[in-house]
C-alpha cells in the first residue's frame, strides 16, 4: 500500500485515515514558495452564494434551492464534456443545440470558474454572474424547444458549481441515463485550488481532498455503488503527469479497500494550463429513494458525524505563519490533523446512510428511515437555514462543536466551512440513537448533537 494508514481494517475509519507522517511526506517539494502563490483553501474558493449566486438565480427566474448534486431517474449510460471559455459561451451565436443533437443528454452538469472575486470586486462579480446566467437561460430555452418540437422531455441543467481559479472557463458534462424506475442516478462536480493554502494542487491532500470532495454529495444520498469519477484539473503542462498519478493514487486507495471507482476518460480532463483546479465530475446510481433538504421533521433530532472549523484553523495557521506570531509544534501538528481529516473518505457513513434510507418502491417510515442528510462543507450551517425554510420549521441550535476553539480568533465570514466536511442527519430521535450507535462503530467518536427541529412555521427561524 503506498498510503499508510492507521489500521488495515476497512471497515473502520482508521483503515481510510492516512497517517500524519505520510500527509507530512506527501507535501515535501509541493510548500508554495511566496505569499503572493496564496489561493483561499478549500471550498473557501467558492463564488458568495450569498452576494452573487443566488440574486442572480432569483433575477432570472431560476429556482435558488440549493442542489447538492443532481438526481436523474435511471441508471447512468454514458458522459460527455465540452469546454469552453466565458467568451465564447456568451457568443451570440453560440448553441448547445449541436451537442444535445448529437448526445441527447438528461441532464448537464456546469463549472463556472471566474477571476473575479467577490470579496475584491464586489460589483463586477453580480454582474457577470448575472451576464452569464442570462445567457444560460438563453440556452436552455433554445435547447427545450426544440425538445418539445421533438416530443421530448426536457434537458435539466443539474448541478452548477462555481470557482474563483483565476480563469474565465465554462465546463459542461453532459449525462444520459437510461430509464429504470428502480434506481436514481446522482451526480456531482466540485473543485478546489488547494487543500491548504501553503500547499500547492499538485500535492496528494489537495487531491485526495478535492475527489472525496467530489463524491461526499453523493455519499449524502447514501450511494456506495458503481461510482464513477471524472476527474478535471487545471495545471501547468510539466504538472499534468503528477496530477494524474495522483489520481490514481486515489483509485488504488479504494481498490485496496474494497470498492471500485470506475476512472471516465482519460481525454477532456485538462480545462486549463493557465491556473490551478482540481476537482471531478461524481457519478453513482443508488436504489434508494433521493434525499430531499425541505423534509426536516418537527420532533426530529439533529447530529452532525465530526466537528466543524476545519478552514477557520487552516487560515488561523496561514495567518500566523506569514506575520510575526510564533507557530509551535502543537500549531503544526493540528494543522496535520485537519488536513488528515479532509483527506480520510466519507464512504463507511454513506453505507450507513444507505442501510437507513427506504428504497424507490418503498413507503418511508419514520420509526425506521433518515429523513434528512446534507454536507455542510462549503456553506457550512447556512445550509441548514436553507433546509429549514424549505421545510418551514424552526430549528433550535443547542450546540456548535470546533474542532480547534482557537480557529474563532482569526476573522472569517464563516467559521463553520470545511471541505469534504461533516455530514448533518436529521431523524426521529430513535432512529439517531441508532445511526450514532453505528457511526461510533466504524470508529466515529466526535459525532456531536447539533440540536433539533421544533415546530412547523411560515417564517422559520
Amino acid at each position: 500500500m503506498k498510503y499508510g494508514t492507521l489500521s488495515t481494517n476497512s471497515n473502520h475509519i482508521e483503515g481510510w485515515t492516512i497517517s500524519t507522517d505520510e500527509i507530512e511526506r506527501s507535501m515535501q517539494g509541493h510548500y508554495i514558495q511566496s505569499a503572493e502563490e496564496i489561493k483561499p483553501c478549500g471550498c473557501g474558493i467558492k463564488q458568495s452564494l450569498k452576494h452573487v449566486v443566488y440574486p442572480a438565480l432569483k433575477q432570472c427566474r431560476f429556482s435558488n434551492i440549493r442542489v447538492d448534486a443532481d438526481v436523474q431517474d435511471g441508471q447512468f449510460q454514458e458522459v460527455k464534456r465540452i469546454i469552453l471559455s466565458r467568451e465564447r459561451f456568451l457568443e451570440k451565436k453560440f448553441s448547445l443545440l449541436p451537442y444535445v443533437k448529437d448526445f441527447g443528454p438528461n441532464t448537464i452538469i456546469e463549472l463556472y470558474s471566474t477571476s473575479t472575486s467577490f470579496l475584491k470586486q464586489s460589483q463586477k462579480a453580480k454582474e457577470e454572474f448575472l451576464t452569464f446566467i442570462n445567457r444560460k437561460s438563453e440556452l436552455i430555452q433554445e435547447i427545450n424547444q426544440y425538445q418539445r418540437e421533438k416530443s421530448l422531455e426536457n434537458i435539466a441543467f443539474g448541478k452548477g458549481h462555481t470557482i474563483i481559479a483565476g480563469g474565465d472557463i465554462v465546463m459542461l458534462d453532459f449525462i444520459k441515463t437510461k430509464k429504470n424506475a428502480l434506481f436514481s442516478t446522482i451526480s456531482n462536480n466540485d473543485t478546489i485550488v488547494t487543500a491548504d493554502s501553503l500547499i500547492k494542487t499538485t500535492c496528494m491532500p489537495s487531491v485526495f481532498t478535492a475527489l472525496n470532495n467530489s463524491l461526499n454529495d453523493l455519499y449524502v444520498h447514501g450511494v456506495c455503488d458503481k461510482l464513477k469519477i471524472f476527474p478535471c484539473y487545471a495545471v501547468n503542462s510539466q504538472s499534468k503527469e503528477r496530477i494524474e498519478e495522483l489520481i490514481s493514487d486515489f483509485i488504488q486507495f479504494h481498490k485496496e479497500r474494497g470498492v471500485e471507482i470506475e476512472d471516465l476518460h482519460k481525454e477532456d480532463r485538462l480545462i486549463n494550463q493557465s491556473m490551478n483546479i482540481i476537482g471531478a465530475t461524481s457519478i453513482g446510481e443508488t436504489d434508494r429513494q433521493p434525499i430531499s433538504l425541505s423534509n426536516l421533521t418537527p420532533g426530529d433530532k439533529v447530529i452532525v458525524t465530526k466537528p466543524l472549523g476545519d478552514l477557520a484553523f487552516l487560515a488561523l495557521y496561514r495567518s500566523k505563519y506569514f506575520t510575526s506570531d510564533k507557530l509551535n509544534q502543537a500549531d503544526y501538528q493540528k494543522r496535520l490533523n485537519v488536513l488528515q481529516t479532509m483527506t480520510t473518505s466519507n464512504y463507511l457513513i454513506s453505507k450507513i446512510i444507505k442501510k437507513y434510507r427506504p428504497k424507490k418502491n418503498e413507503s418511508f417510515n419514520r420509526s425506521k428511515h433518515i429523513n434528512v442528510v446534507t454536507d455542510i462543507s462549503g456553506p457550512g450551517l447556512q445550509v441548514l437555514e436553507e433546509a429549514a425554510q424549505l421545510s418551514k420549521v424552526n430549528l433550535r441550535i443547542k450546540n456548535i462543536n470546533f474542532k480547534y476553539q482557537e480557529s474563532l480568533r482569526n476573522y472569517r465570514r464563516n467559521y463553520t466551512t470545511s471541505t469534504n466536511g461533516a455530514l448533518v442527519i436529521s431523524a426521529h430521535s430513535k432512529v439517531i440513537e441508532n445511526v450514532h450507535k453505528e457511526l461510533e462503530s466504524i470508529g466515529l467518536k466526535e459525532v456531536w448533537e447539533l440540536g433539533e427541529i421544533l415546530e412547523k412555521s411560515d417564517n422559520p427561524k
